[in-house]
């Protein structure tokens, strides 16, 4: 829509779409490098003590019966 308006030749500097959009695009980069971020955190800890981030408590069969 504001690329249609801009072509058009109007301003869209000051319209609060403009503005919304820019945030929430920044919102959503900013949680995708912290999910990033988080991940190599996490990943660099369990490592770093030879451990698995999970314990597997019982491990079952499934076996067939009969």
């Amino acid at each position: 829509y504001l690329l249609s308006l801009k072509i058009q030749g109007q301003r869209i500097g000051d319209r609060p779409l403009l503005i919304l959009g820019v945030i929430l695009l920044l919102a959503g980069l900013l949680l995708l490098l912290f999910g990033i971020l988080s991940d190599i955190m996490m990943r660099t800890y369990y490592e770093s003590q030879n451990r698995l981030p999970y314990q597997v408590r019982k491990v079952l069969s499934n076996q067939k019966k009969g």
